[in-house]
């Protein structure tokens, strides 16, 4: 990836900018609708993570930014292609796949922050500034990611992780496995 990609995500100052991330929890259905309000106000950018990128468009939002940092071959099957509007900010564990996909695209990279290959990237003349901690979930990273790019003001939808209640874990198609279920009842 780092041979392949030219572009880097870039630190930047704090700025006034809103991020709207949309995750792919199944809530993102109903979401939709409020997104799109939010979009209107000035100086918001839509961030999809993971499989709310194909989902988004289908529904008439075109993201600004999307974000992937999941290495596993499967991943790439939740991206049909890119869009020519998006600018795609993938960090440089991703399967091979997605950056195939996204051949043509403006595409930006990035590095997870790993004690174990930290200075590995160093030594390859990375710089530490394009090395991002955080969060074990895309949406939970892409915030780390867009806080480095100088954002403060977050709107986050669909990070519910769970399950709604037609059994349903993501808002449409996924390429993952599904979870088992288990009820826990609080009193």
């Amino acid at each position: 990836a780092i041979e392949r990609i030219e572009k880097r995500v870039e630190p930047a100052a704090a700025h006034n900018a809103r991020a709207i991330v949309a995750c792919y929890g199944p809530s993102l259905t109903e979401m939709i609708p409020r997104i799109k309000a939010e979009m209107e106000e000035a100086n918001c950018h839509v961030i999809s993570v993971s499989g709310s990128h194909d989902y988004l468009i289908e529904h008439g939002i075109i993201p600004t930014f999307h974000v992937e940092c999941d290495p596993r071959p499967h991943k790439a099957d939740n991206l049909d292609r890119g869009h020519p509007d998006v600018r795609y900010l993938i960090a440089s564990v991703v399967h091979p796949r997605v950056f195939d996909k996204l051949d043509g695209c403006d595409v930006s990279l990035w590095h997870l922050a790993d004690s174990a290959h930290g200075s590995d990237l160093l030594r390859l003349g990375e710089k530490g500034s394009h090395i991002i901690s955080g969060g074990g979930s895309v949406g939970l990273r892409a915030m780390s990611l867009l806080y480095n790019m100088g954002y403060r003001d977050f709107s986050v939808y669909a990070m519910d992780c769970s399950f709604a209640d037609d059994g349903k874990m993501w808002a449409g198609k996924h390429a993952g496995k599904q979870n088992e279920q288990m009820v826990v009842k609080v009193q």
